[in-house]
């Protein structure tokens, strides 16, 4: 996300693709801030998953880890925005690459970030 503003009482968001800035206007904005990944118990060094220094779990645009047989989804991962229904939508996207080879990513693209309609 780039920037918000409310203009003429329509709230608008502005936020990056590949890249390029792209605006939606919408019903509400929805904020999480804080979320701090608890993965220290883990023993993620063992299973050779690195974090970094947030202690969030580094993952590819596949959320395959630094062990590529290990998947990270949700709050523990690197990823922007990890909310619940962020986190389900990458978990379908882990079994699928896990077990189908299916190589869906989270690159970035606005549908998995942000759920909902376009405001008229």
């Amino acid at each position: 996300m780039v920037s918000v503003r409310e203009e003429n009482g329509k709230k608008i968001v502005k936020f990056l693709v590949e890249g390029r800035e792209e605006e939606v206007e919408v019903d509400e904005i929805l904020l999480a801030s804080g979320k701090i990944p608890n993965t220290e118990a883990l023993d993620l060094e063992k299973a050779k998953v690195k974090v970094n220094e947030k202690k969030a779990i580094i993952t590819n645009e596949f959320l395959q880890t630094t062990n590529p047989d290990i998947f990270a989804v949700g709050d523990v991962n690197d990823k922007p925005l990890r909310l619940e229904t962020t986190a389900a939508r990458e978990g379908t996207i882990a079994v699928l690459n896990a077990f189908t080879n299916a190589n869906f990513h989270r690159s970035g693209a606005f549908g998995y970030w942000f759920y909902g309609r376009k405001a008229n």
